[in-house]
């Protein structure tokens, strides 16, 4: 099957969710959170857990710890959408075959790339890479790429695991992206979960 379709979720705050559903367009964010995964883009989890845990985040990074249910709905949204695209158009760095081009990629490159100056004084090198090809259009087949990632939560249990592993997406060409509306917050109960391993 050369045709994929996945069905995502993307955490926001209320005003920038409403936005994007009524304009049906996501715009790439130009801060620093696309340094931290796969370079620029738009960015998507598979499970509508994890936008609830990313909401969760940006509320701790604007000292809004310990959101209640009732104040989390007044003020985040989850927006659900759909990409379609052709395997030919998807990077996924969890494939054996995808990893071994993209690696092959990074070595015709290698020495190209080291002389960027993002690359150079970038945090996050792998993500300055991507970033790299993209600015160059060694990449711009490739619309969308899916990375397994782990992000460390507060658990205190043995045997417990630290890391909760989340399913990323970042979409490079946005007008893959469609079937944009809010859809349904988790359950207070499921939130209260999510917000008790989460990062406080």
């Amino acid at each position: 099957m050369d045709n994929l379709e996945y069905e995502l979720y993307h955490g926001t705050n209320k005003e920038s969710a409403n936005k994007i559903v009524k304009n049906q367009l996501f715009i790439p964010g130009a801060d620093d959170d696309n340094e931290d995964f796969l370079g620029k883009g738009v960015y998507f989890f598979r499970e509508k857990q994890h936008a609830v845990l990313w909401n969760l985040k940006k509320a701790k990074d604007k000292r809004r710890r310990n959101l209640s249910y009732k104040k989390y709905v007044l003020n985040y949204e989850i927006v659900g959408a759909k990409i379609k695209l052709k395997k030919s158009n998807f990077l996924d760095l969890e494939d054996a075959n995808d990893i071994a081009k993209y690696e092959k990629i990074c070595k015709r490159f290698e020495k190209e790339f080291e002389e960027d100056e993002e690359y150079k004084y970038a945090k996050h090198k792998d993500r300055a890479i991507l970033n790299y090809f993209y600015k160059k259009g060694y990449m711009e087949d490739i619309y969308a790429i899916r990375k397994i990632m782990g992000q460390n939560i507060n658990t205190t249990g043995l045997n417990i695991a630290k890391q909760m592993q989340r399913e990323i997406f970042c979409i490079k060409k946005p007008d893959i992206i469609n079937d944009i509306r809010i859809v349904n917050n988790v359950e207070e109960n499921t939130y209260n979960n999510i917000k008790y391993i989460s990062f406080y």
